[in-house]
């Protein structure tokens, strides 16, 4: 048999909905939005964006000072739509986090499965 599907909003809830998203919620109010649905019987699908990361204040470029998660080379470092650096999935330390990343969500979260986004820009 299967299971509905959940996929959060950013809409405010009301009694007997869903908790909202929130683009910077914590670890906390996430389990909670996802715990609703799982304790209905519906299984919970997580977006994952492996295709590029953001420029924030914990991003990955030049992390140990190197280019060690993005390209070396200007002309493939940035996606040009997005203006956000892209993986060098040619490096085994990208490989190594981004499977740690999958993991994580799904461990930590208990999530039913990944939704790949953004996978045609991952070349």
């Amino acid at each position: 048999m299967k299971r509905p599907v959940f996929a959060a909003t950013r809409e405010s809830a009301s009694p007997g909905e869903p908790p909202s998203k929130q683009s910077s919620a914590s670890s906390s109010q996430t389990t909670a939005t996802l715990q609703w649905p799982r304790s209905r019987g519906v299984g919970v699908i997580l977006d994952w964006v492996p295709a590029h990361f953001p420029r924030d204040p914990h991003d990955l470029v030049y992390f140990d000072g190197t280019h060690l998660y993005e390209h070396a080379d200007p002309r493939q470092r940035e996606h040009p739509d997005w203006d956000t650096p892209i993986f060098n999935y040619g490096r085994h330390e990208v490989a190594n986090v981004l499977l740690d990343s999958a993991l994580f969500w799904l461990d930590r979260f208990h999530a039913d499965s990944l939704r790949v986004v953004a996978s045609r820009a991952t070349g």
